[in-house]
């Protein structure tokens, strides 16, 4: 408990800071070779798509790019660089990069199942899945007309075609619809986020079913765990009051609904009684034993500062990793025993890694010199991603918001494996595919 004491006074200076929504500029860096930098790794990142790797298990990528409302889908040979189109598509919400607003932010949402067989996606009139072999779709909540009212756009009710059940939205300011999050790991159930009145709620639908699940509203990002259907929930809603940080399981619940599904962890760390706490970019390790996350100091202007946290996800062991520092997307090592994040430090972006058995942080990498942390680090950094490659190498989206690319690194030979070329708007990474 003191040591949650100490947590909150240590935030108290930080919040009469006052944060500008002006870009963070990261110094120049000359990336014509590679190099180390006090034993640090300087990847050679040449500026068109090079692929260095002849063995990769998986060496096509899924994605999808989108211009204003407007979003095509791709299959892209990493080996030769050549690419089809697989089909197209428009959403409810115009792509706005420095609007300032959260939805209009945001990359397209698709997402690839657990088998690597469909596509989920949401279209202006439903939440679609895309079948890759046949190229069968098939809607799984469809959206209902709905009339204006007033200068406020009424959001959608959706509806799912089976049932015939209806969810009703509510009120947004011009922006209305539902934003693909991610498949459990059985394919059984899809996760997604919807605006309507309160700001940003959650939901879970059962694929085969169409049984429509909902959990609690402000929530801002989810994860499954890769082991067993189990969603870890982290809410940064500040302006509704619905921050924490939960875990839902759905393992051998006839109903997913019950009380007894949904474990608060927040509250078991001293940071959720009071809710002044936002939480958000959290994860699973490999095998689902533990968590990471980051959380902040709730606040009305959103700063550029964090702190990363580990637990096991059964709410015990709790621990601080980094306080107060500029980062994104921590995801655990495939072994569970380190955590990789990005850091801006010293004007510059890096790849960090932080073991967890002595907490000793190291820098792993030097990210290429365009690459930018924007603030509100919330809104402004949606497209920034880290995950595992089958083949265990390390894959990062990143960059400027006209210049975003994905890498893909091997950590322990110091190799660029893949660059990509340079896109315009950014890439949602469905997966990776054979």
């Amino acid at each position: 408990m003191d040591r949650i004491q100490s947590i909150d006074s240590f935030f108290i200076k930080k919040n009469m800071k006052i944060f500008s929504l002006v870009p963070i500029l990261i110094g120049v860096l000359v990336l014509q070779v590679s190099a180390t930098e006090n034993d640090v790794w300087i990847p050679n990142i040449p500026s068109k798509e090079v692929c260095s790797a002849t063995d990769l298990i998986e060496a096509n990528i899924i994605y999808a790019l989108k211009t204003g409302r407007h979003v095509f889908v791709y299959k892209r040979d990493l080996m030769s660089g050549k690419q089809v189109k697989i089909f197209e598509y428009d959403e409810s919400v115009e792509y706005k990069p420095d609007s300032g607003n959260w939805w209009e932010a945001m990359p397209a949402g698709i997402v690839l199942s657990p088998d690597k067989q469909d596509l989920a996606f949401v279209d202006k009139q439903a939440l679609n899945i895309y079948n890759l072999p046949n190229g069968n779709r098939r809607k799984l909540i469809i959206r209902k007309d709905v009339s204006s009212s007033s200068d406020l756009e009424v959001a959608p009710s959706w509806s799912t075609p089976s049932r015939g059940e209806v969810v009703k939205g509510g009120e947004w300011f011009g922006l209305c619809g539902i934003v693909i999050n991610g498949w459990s790991p059985d394919g059984k159930y899809i996760s997604f986020f919807e605006a309507y009145t309160e700001g940003v709620g959650e939901g879970i639908i059962e694929v085969q079913t169409e049984r429509w699940l909902r959990y609690h509203s402000g929530s801002d990002y989810m994860s499954w765990s890769s082991m067993k259907p189990s969603l870890l929930i982290a809410s940064g809603d500040y302006a509704f009051g619905y921050p924490g940080l939960y875990i839902v399981s759905l393992e051998g619940s006839k109903q997913a609904k019950a009380a007894s599904t949904i474990k608060r962890l927040d509250e078991k760390f001293g940071l959720g009684k009071d809710k002044t706490f936002l939480f958000s970019d959290a994860t699973f390790s490999q095998d689902g034993q533990k968590i990471v996350f980051l959380f902040d100091k709730m606040q009305i202007e959103e700063g550029q500062e964090y702190t990363l946290a580990v637990a096991n996800s059964d709410g015990t062991a709790f621990k601080i990793l980094e306080e107060e520092s500029c980062l994104l997307k921590p995801i655990f090592s495939l072994d569970g025993s380190s955590i990789f994040y990005i850091q801006q430090s010293d004007e510059r972006m890096i790849l960090r890694k932080c073991d967890l058995s002595y907490r000793k942080k190291v820098d792993v990498a030097i990210l290429p010199s365009d690459w930018q942390i924007r603030l509100p680090v919330g809104i402004y950094n949606r497209h920034y991603r880290l995950f595992w490659t089958k083949d265990g190498f390390l894959s990062l989206v990143g960059g400027d918001a006209d210049k975003l690319r994905l890498l893909v690194l091997d950590i322990g030979q110091r190799k660029l494996v893949y660059a990509s070329p340079i896109f315009s708007s950014p890439p949602a990474i469905a997966g990776f595919i054979r």
